[in-house]
């Protein structure tokens, strides 16, 4: 993404985010502005990011994560994979 796309985000470009546990949050950006980017570096599927994403401090592994911590409620079917 290029910085323009990205300049007047409250997540990227930032030193630091932290999202706290047992929170919700919304997303809200015009289509092509990284929600789905987040989602993806969140998840473990996209690497394609500096820095690094931490889960309550440890040091787990995505595959953890994901089997006992966090879900995730693909946009399409398509996104899963060919069957």
């Amino acid at each position: 993404m290029s910085e323009s796309e990205v300049s007047g985000s409250d997540i990227y470009l930032q030193n630091e985010v932290a999202f706290n546990k047992g929170e919700k949050y919304l997303l809200k950006a015009n289509s092509g502005h990284g929600k789905s980017s987040i989602l993806n570096f969140i998840y473990g599927s996209n690497l394609n990011f500096d820095g690094k994403i931490e889960f309550d401090n440890n040091n787990d592994s995505i595959l953890d994560i994901r089997k006992l911590k966090l879900s995730y409620v693909f946009q399409d079917i398509n996104s899963m994979g060919e069957y």
